[in-house]
């Protein structure tokens, strides 16, 4: 996650972070939590919620 301010207007918003980097989070710190904005509301998860049975064959 990334929470960037935007130079002209000063208004903060979240990046919220790619496939690669949550497969990187999960591996490294599996039980971190991500901020995440969906339908316009700020969302606090673990990274593993959005990354179910990684290592699990189907």
């Amino acid at each position: 996650m990334r929470l960037l301010k935007h130079p002209h207007s000063g208004e903060l918003y979240i990046v919220s972070p790619d496939e690669m980097y949550r497969e990187l989070m999960y591996d490294y710190a599996p039980d971190c939590y991500v901020i995440l904005e969906a339908d316009q509301e700020i969302v606090k998860t673990k990274i593993s919620e959005l990354l179910p049975l990684k290592y699990v064959r189907v």
